[in-house]
């Protein structure tokens, strides 16, 4: 590398005045420092700055909205399923009891509606069955009347002669049985018995021809209209009763269902406000650091009013870290993801850390918009840098100095860029010889933002005179 040693030569100062004098040349600077030029190897970086961050983070968010009631303190390692915070549940304990209750009530008038349907059901059953037997009854009934077929007509005719027999018999015998006591042979009595079987014989007779006689006529017209009408009227009241059977019946189920829907329902309720009053209790999805996230710089206290689904806190893995930073938007056509870098943190200045970029971002945004500094019109874009290292000194939040290394150049010459005198398109550089200072033009490679190579213009040996910084 090059070495540069300190020189303030007043005796030179009217020799260099004099050198600027002959050539027209800008006025060299006053104080300076010397470097005297050889070849070797370059990194050019691009430096930025940034904060630490944990490369991997749970968030945790509220299970519920409430009122935060405790918080387990920021920087507390946790293990999974620890609990690091706690959220007020009163309000959700009064629904519970509530909502209970409302079951209660729901599953009575479930019971109820259920045992009313098997009721209406068993009537309705019942009902059918009644309108079933009349039906069959009335035809029964109408089938009986009409014009009889020839067998009952036959039959009816042979119980009438039967029965006239029977009588023209016990005519005889009665006769017979008067004239006998006329003569003394058979007593009172006697007649009297045999009058009798003749007048019973002959009622018989009678009642047979008169059957007879009706069975011949047939059953009247307006009979028969009564019991088809009774037909027609029993057809009607069983299609009646089905259909009362089918729409009560749907009607009971559907009670049924409202009443198992509200049952359901308050389940439903009464599981949502138990797994409220669980999620309270906030617990870790994983092993880690606590951290509080900031809303407008505040963190997260006890008392605070959250909601459910907002961010609670942070679990963070700090064995690796990564470094957020903010890479102005001229220096960022030249990182890439996978360069080297290096970092130092501003808590320990004297510790050197090494990572890797791992995301460049596209777009240029207002630098306070990534670091969340108070700065502002200053256009950067994000560059994310894993740390390969772990130490303990490495915690979130803490501020970096970051340098990417994004070229490295052998077997080169190397300035500083306040070395570099620019006129125009051409560059110069302050080369002293013989005790004589002059401007020579270089060709100018790569450079950084404290470096460039130069192609052409100088060799090992020269010396090229550097502006010293001016104290603040």
């Amino acid at each position: 590398m090059s070495r540069i040693s300190l020189v303030l030569i007043p005796a030179l100062f009217a020799m260099l005045a004099a050198a600027s004098a002959e050539d027209n040349a800008p006025a060299p600077p006053k104080s300076f420092t010397t470097l005297a030029i050889e070849r070797g190897a370059v990194d050019l970086v691009v430096r930025a700055s940034g904060s630490l961050a944990p490369r991997n983070r749970t968030v945790i968010s509220a299970p519920i909205s409430g009122k935060v009631e405790w918080l387990i303190d920021e920087g507390t390692f946790v293990k999974k399923g620890e609990e690091i915070a706690r959220l007020d549940s009163a309000e959700y304990q009064d629904n519970l009891e509530q909502n209970k209750l409302d079951l209660a009530v729901a599953e009575a008038e479930l019971r109820r509606a259920k045992a009313e349907e098997a009721l209406v059901k068993a009537q309705l059953a019942q009902d059918v069955k009644r309108c079933g037997l009349e039906l069959e009854r009335s035809k029964l009934k109408r089938s009986l009347l009409g014009s009889p077929i020839e067998s009952d007509r036959k039959l009816s005719q042979l119980t009438a002669d039967t029965a006239r027999f029977a009588m023209e018999a016990a005519k005889r015998e009665y006769d017979r049985t008067k004239i006998l006591s006329e003569k003394g042979v058979d007593s009172a009595r006697q007649v009297s018995d045999a009058r009798l079987k003749f007048e019973r014989a002959k009622a018989d007779w009678e009642k047979a021809q008169s059957d007879y006689d009706l069975l011949v006529k047939g059953t009247p017209a307006e009979d028969i209209a009564v019991a088809d009408e009774q037909v027609k009227g029993a057809v009607t009241a069983l299609d009646l009763a089905r259909k009362r059977q089918t729409s009560q019946a749907d009607w009971q189920a559907t009670q049924v269902r409202v009443a198992e829907v509200a049952v359901e329902r308050s389940k439903a309720l009464v599981a949502l406000q138990q797994e409220r009053i669980d999620g309270s209790r906030v617990v870790a999805s994983a092993d880690g650091v606590v951290i509080y996230p900031r809303q407008w710089g505040v963190a997260l206290r006890e008392g605070d009013l959250v909601w459910r689904s907002n961010r609670l806190l942070d679990i963070t893995d700090l064995t690796e870290m990564s470094v957020e930073a903010a890479v102005s938007q001229v220096d960022w056509p030249r990182v890439r993801a996978g360069q080297s870098a290096t970092l130092t943190l501003t808590a320990f200045p004297g510790r050197t850390f090494k990572g890797t970029v791992r995301f460049v971002g596209q777009i240029a945004r207002d630098r306070s918009l990534i670091l969340s500094e108070e700065v502002s019109n200053v256009m950067s874009v994000q560059v994310i840098i894993d740390i390969s290292e772990r130490a303990a000194e490495l915690r979130p939040s803490y501020s970096a100095a970051v340098a990417v290394v994004t070229d490295r150049v052998e077997n080169c010459i190397a300035v500083p860029r306040e070395a570099v005198v620019s006129r125009g398109a051409r560059a110069f550089v302050w080369v002293r010889a013989d005790e004589r200072a002059s401007l020579r033009p270089v060709e100018l490679g790569a450079s950084d933002a404290s470096r460039s190579v130069v192609l052409k213009g100088l060799a090992p040996g020269d010396v090229v005179l550097v502006p010293a910084k001016e104290a603040p």
